[in-house]
């Protein structure tokens, strides 16, 4: 039977597809630092601190991505700043090529170059505006060079939403799939309106740009000084997937994000729940 490694996950897009992949009969792993604060789930974990020259998880990263028979990375940040992965990568990936695939569904250096040319979409003059240190890191030297050596080294990218609008210009590039969610995991709720309405947003520091959350705030403030009996608005966020899924079981709608075109996988999650969902 093919082994499957799924290489890291920042959104629960690979804890899903694992799932899915499990549910077809596919051996599947995935190996992930459980997104940092959230600890979400895996079922091999990786180190949670990751040291620049990382002996240790350069050692057991590079036996995971020899023992599998197909290796996908959760975007070009997989390997973080391990020079160690890196420099393997870039001298020996190629010998592997054949079997690694890249999730196109984060924002990398390709994202932003190429979506701030073709996607009609505010995303990125919003981050440029609100979020400069995260804006300007996605032009690095850093990220062009990380990019760079990912797409050498793995044989194919998969991407969903605007993620793939954004690499369908490479050879490389495969067929979009549908973001992967597992119904089950969020009980479908009826939701009573005879009470106050609860709305939420959740807060990702240093890429508020990124989601709209300056629009959002303002809206909120105003809702919840005009209507203050019928409205309750929150933005909240840091806290564990845990704890998140607890948080949102009172809450009747959801806005995700003001500046992309699909659904994040909050708003899948959202939907899932019976929730309205905003994006």
């Amino acid at each position: 039977m093919t082994k499957i490694l799924l290489f890291e996950d920042f959104s629960n897009y690979h804890v899903f597809l694992r799932q899915g992949l499990l549910a077809r009969g596919y051996d599947v792993d995935l190996y992930s630092q459980g997104d940092f604060y959230k600890q979400t789930e895996r079922s091999i974990k990786r180190k949670k601190r990751i040291r620049l020259l990382d002996v240790r998880d350069f050692l057991a990263s590079r036996k995971l991505i020899l023992k599998y028979d197909v290796v996908q990375f959760i975007g070009v940040s997989a390997f973080r700043d391990n020079l160690l992965l890196w420099a393997w990568f870039w001298l020996r990936g190629k010998r592997y090529r054949h079997k690694l695939y890249l999730a196109a569904v984060g924002c990398d250096y390709v994202f932003f170059k190429s979506g701030t040319k073709h996607l009609k979409i505010d995303l990125f003059k919003e981050c440029k505006a609100y979020d400069p240190d995260y804006y300007r890191r996605k032009f690095s030297l850093k990220s062009r060079v990380c990019s760079h050596v990912m797409l050498k080294a793995v044989s194919g990218v998969i991407g969903v939403n605007e993620y793939y609008e954004a690499y369908k210009g490479l050879e490389t590039t495969k067929k979009p799939i549908p973001q992967p969610i597992e119904i089950k995991h969020y009980p479908f709720e009826n939701r009573c309106f005879q009470k106050k309405l609860v709305i939420f947003h959740g807060l990702h520091e240093g890429r508020e740009g990124f989601k709209g959350t300056h629009h959002i705030r303002k809206a909120f403030d105003i809702a919840n000084q005009k209507y203050p009996d019928e409205v309750e608005c929150i933005c909240a966020g840091g806290m564990s997937y845990k704890a998140y899924l607890d948080f949102i079981k009172k809450v009747d709608v959801i806005f995700d994000q003001t500046n992309m075109v699909c659904y994040s996988m909050t708003g899948l999650a959202g939907l899932a729940s019976g929730k309205i969902v905003g994006c």
